[in-house]
């Protein structure tokens, strides 16, 4: 239900923000939502390898974890690693309602952190912070897919709610934008966010800016400033005249 639930904030149907994108489902958690680090580091070296496949056609990826635990490096070489292989990832800040940065992934320097807000533009109650925290999203009383049934849905809370909302920005802008780089496409992301539109935000550390999903008008300039110049065109060779056609037979 969890992973579903994420699944479809991202690129479902009906409440998907990229409906276009490509879902890849790795479970790295139990049913009841244990697992260990090792497993999780598994699931994402499979991911990143499964991106790599020829018969995906060299599409950017980015990675969606919904998940978290207490304070570890031990994510940190492995989302470092992702990046380099030219992958976004994307994780939940956690629920503890702390700082941010004692928590794994969410402390991971090359991920993005993402917190969670309400429908009123408020920190949920929950919801880390701190300067590890990179852009926020919403993520009280947020409706998806559930997995009971074809149309089932449920309406949840969690930064794990909040975290598929920028995974689906990433999406998009990566389908539009294929050549940035990681770090350029998380630039992007919080450049074109809406900054100081947040209350509840504990002292001065933790970031004020929200979710935007309006690049397509980037007035800012976040994307065009970012972007490869397009490749020239190849020169054209003009198409040659047709002979002329024959002289008249005589009478």
């Amino acid at each position: 239900g969890h992973g579903t639930h994420c699944a479809s904030t991202i690129g479902g149907t009906e409440y998907g923000i990229s409906k276009k994108t490509t879902i890849v489902a790795v479970q790295v958690l139990s049913c009841g939502g244990s697992g260990s680090r090792s497993g999780v580091i598994a699931g994402i070296q499979w991911a990143v390898a499964d991106s790599q496949k020829p018969s995906r056609g060299g599409k950017p990826a980015v990675l969606s974890m919904s998940l978290g635990g207490g304070g570890s490096g031990a994510y940190d070489d492995v989302i470092e690693w992702a990046f380099e292989q030219g992958v976004v990832t994307v994780v939940a800040a956690g629920n503890s309602n702390a700082d941010a940065c004692n928590y794994s992934p969410a402390s991971t320097l090359l991920a993005i952190t993402v917190g969670s807000t309400t429908s009123s533009d408020s920190k949920s109650g929950f919801s880390n912070w701190g300067s590890c925290v990179d852009i926020h999203a919403p993520g009280s009383s947020v409706t998806a897919a559930w997995s009971t049934g074809d149309g089932a849905t449920r309406t949840i809370s969690g930064t794990s709610m909040a975290c598929p909302h920028v995974a689906g920005v990433v999406s998009q802008i990566r389908a539009d934008y294929p050549l940035l780089t990681p770090g350029e496409v998380a630039d992007a992301v919080v450049c074109l966010s809406t900054p100081n539109k947040l209350s509840g935000l504990p002292g001065s550390s933790t970031v004020n800016k929200l979710l935007f999903n309006g690049f397509e008008q980037d007035s800012d300039g976040c994307l065009a400033a970012r972007s490869p110049d397009p490749p020239s065109p190849p020169p054209t060779t003009p198409m040659p005249l047709p002979p002329p056609p024959p002289p008249p037979s005589p009478p």
